[in-house]
């Protein structure tokens, strides 16, 4: 206290008693604001940790799963396609090379004339077909030099390094309005969204004031709770 006024040891200045006065109740409601902001945060942290795959990076990931499933199963289906395709013309053809082996072996039967000659050779054109049909080697399944999808990588960046690395990143959620903010006016929005959080939060308070304790606990604002425990 120096003659005629007294010293803010925060800010050095000097107040008469009344601008003194008037000084510390901005100060207060600095603090006050300080509080909303402060309890804003921890509501955030709150619903955070309860329902952990409610975040823009999960939802990032699940969008990247599903993409890559939908590739992997659109591409195994043409696979598929090819694979029905020739196996119906193999088919075909086997059955055609079978109808002409029982015709003649009908005509065998009929005319009675065949030798060691003609067993040995339709038994090689049976285990041929045979093979044609258990064994086709006419298909060979290989894999591309390139992969039909990317692997995702996570880097993690502490909270002072986020801001450096975010300038070609993609958007940033708001903590508070959950809307997708440029990186660059990230800061003066979070700012400005408080603001307004906190101006809502304290006309509900003066309304609390003026309305007195016939307004029930359940009709209280939410993050207007603790202010009045």
């Amino acid at each position: 206290k120096e003659k005629g006024g007294v010293r803010c040891e925060g800010c050095s200045r000097i107040f008469c008693i009344n601008d003194f006065t008037n000084h510390r109740q901005e100060l207060n409601q600095q603090l006050d604001e300080v509080t909303v902001t402060r309890d804003l945060s921890q509501q955030i942290l709150i619903n955070k940790k309860a329902e952990p795959q409610n975040n823009p990076w999960i939802e990032q990931i699940n969008g990247w799963e599903t993409k890559s499933i939908n590739i992997i199963k659109e591409a195994a289906e043409q696979a598929r396609q090819i694979i029905f395709k020739h196996s119906t013309t193999l088919y075909t053809q086997i059955e055609d090379k079978l109808n002409q082996l029982t015709d003649q072996l009908r005509q065998a039967q009929q005319e009675n004339e065949f030798f060691e000659t003609d067993i040995n050779l339709w038994k090689r054109e049976l285990t041929e077909l045979k093979n044609e049909l258990t064994q086709p080697s006419t298909v060979r399944i290989q894999h591309g030099s390139e992969p039909l999808v990317t692997n995702i990588i996570i880097d993690t960046l502490d909270q002072s390094n986020y801001r450096n690395e975010s300038n070609n990143s993609n958007n940033i959620p708001c903590e508070i309005c959950k809307k997708e903010i440029i990186w660059c006016d990230y800061d003066d929005h979070t700012k400005a969204c408080a603001e307004r959080r906190q101006n809502e939060s304290r006309g509900y308070a003066e309304m609390l004031l003026l309305t007195g304790p016939t307004l029930t606990q359940s009709a209280r604002h939410p993050l207007q709770t603790d202010l009045f425990h």
